[in-house]
């Protein structure tokens, strides 16, 4: 990348992070007076998080079901502007001052191990029946040393969009939305790719900017075996033919085979449906929500009925395809409005609230209840759908040092993916690092 572009997107993302650290601070750190001794009014909670029109929802249902008692105020913190890791980096600027001005507070499952010193321990608030009520699955990432630290507000699982008006529905080709929906595997996938490379269009796309979303992928091609692997002792070990395979087949798909355009490496995945959306491509990585969250960004020529939605390819020999995703609340343990905000993740997990979630945003519930309310099912094909794709999830590394890791692990990923450095250097510079504790790379 040209150097005047790196110093542009670096003077980029500092402005865009100081100007949202400010706005918090003016937002939230100036004292809020609110006299408990006035009996009509209702105490704050401030909560951080991407505020879309499901939010919304569950916000104004929380302040009307608690009118007078609490009010919950949303603090916005859009995708649309910031990625995963930039809004990990504001919430630890303005989590690490110890203020008691925000209560509740959105974080990526993966991120738990690093904001566990500032959340409330949680297990003397929730019974057993209500955790029961929740998926397994997106409990997993809910708990730190045995104790519950977070409740899950909904789930995520990579997979595949595809554009069903530019598949290439060639008699060699028949039946392929069937197979696509039954699941490829990597070979099968690329095979697909190449009968699609037709024109200038690009033919799959996924983010590849230097976050965590980028590593989701590498993940996937790792596969679930080897990803445990990876990172099952305490020394990582990242350099093995499979992890290098990995790694040189994205550059292949932007470099060899010009499936993939370089400008992924800038984008991540909200700039990806935007890319994919606007160039035509015929598939693209992303996660559920694209057809309710950002329905603003088609246009009368692509059309929602356009997009379907498949498991991801998977390693040859495993089942699993898709990493797991999702958002987690947790309270802030310098909370001054603890009691209310429990109250709000109470709320946030019933099943009615995890059915508007998901109509208004797409969110995958992360109340199992939902799945099994029959008529209700009934009327959400896509949800069933969704439902199979998400019994066949990948687990990131739930450890201590994972948001290190994850910080150190994408630059190198992503120096290999702009061409600066070969697979196995960046593979082995991120294992040297990550084992010998240098510091972390911004």
């Amino acid at each position: 990348m040209p150097r005047s572009n790196v110093l542009s997107e670096i003077i980029w993302w500092i402005g865009s992070i100081s100007m949202a650290i400010v706005a918090i601070f003016l937002f939230l750190f100036v004292p809020v007076e609110n006299n408990i001794s006035e009996p009509f009014k209702p105490r704050q909670i401030y909560y951080v998080d991407n505020i879309s029109a499901a939010h919304q929802e569950l916000i104004a249902g929380f302040n009307r079901k608690f009118k007078g008692k609490y009010e919950l105020i949303g603090i916005d913190l859009p995708f649309s502007k910031f990625s995963t890791n930039e809004r990990k980096e504001i919430l630890t600027r303005s989590l690490r001052g110890h203020s008691s001005q925000i209560d509740v507070f959105a974080i990526d499952l993966i991120w738990g191990s690093k904001f566990v010193k500032y959340a409330e321990p949680l297990g003397s608030r929730f019974l057993k029946s209500e955790l029961d009520q929740l998926n397994p699955e997106s409990l997993v990432s809910c708990f730190d040393n045995s104790q519950l630290v977070a409740i899950p507000l909904y789930l995520d699982i990579g997979f595949l969009y595809y554009r069903k008006d530019l598949l290439n529905y060639s008699p060699s080709a028949e039946n392929l939305v069937d197979k696509l929906s039954s699941g490829l595997t990597w070979p099968e996938f690329l095979q697909l790719l190449s009968a699609h490379k037709i024109n200038q269009a690009p033919v799959f796309l996924f983010a590849a900017k230097n976050f965590e979303g980028m590593l989701c992928l590498f993940y996937e091609l790792v596969g679930e075996n080897e990803l445990k692997r990876m990172f099952a002792q305490p020394q990582v070990r990242l350099t093995s033919p499979q992890a290098e395979e990995a790694l040189d087949l994205m550059k292949a798909m932007i470099y060899k085979d010009r499936y993939t355009p370089v400008s992924v490496t800038r984008r991540d995945e909200y700039k990806i449906y935007r890319q994919s959306l606007s160039e035509n491509a015929v598939f693209f990585r992303g996660w559920p929500g694209l057809l309710t969250q950002h329905q603003h960004l088609f246009n009368d020529s692509v059309r929602t009925t356009l997009i379907g939605a498949a498991p991801l390819p998977h390693v040859p020999g495993e089942k699993r395809a898709g990493v797991y995703g999702g958002w987690n609340l947790m309270i802030s343990r310098f909370s001054k409005n603890k009691e209310g905000a429990v109250e709000f993740l109470r709320y946030a997990m019933e099943r009615e609230n995890q059915k508007m979630m998901y109509l208004r945003g797409g969110y995958l519930p992360a109340n199992k209840k939902v799945l099994e309310d029959k008529d209700f099912m009934a009327t959400q094909p896509e949800l069933s759908n969704y439902q199979v794709i998400m019994a066949n999830g990948i687990h990131r590394p739930y450890r201590e040092d994972y948001t290190r890791i994850s910080d150190v692990l994408s630059f190198y990923l992503h120096q290999a993916l702009i061409n600066e450095m070969s697979a196995g250097q960046a593979l082995h510079k991120a294992e040297q690092d990550i084992n010998t504790n240098q510091p972390v790379i911004r």
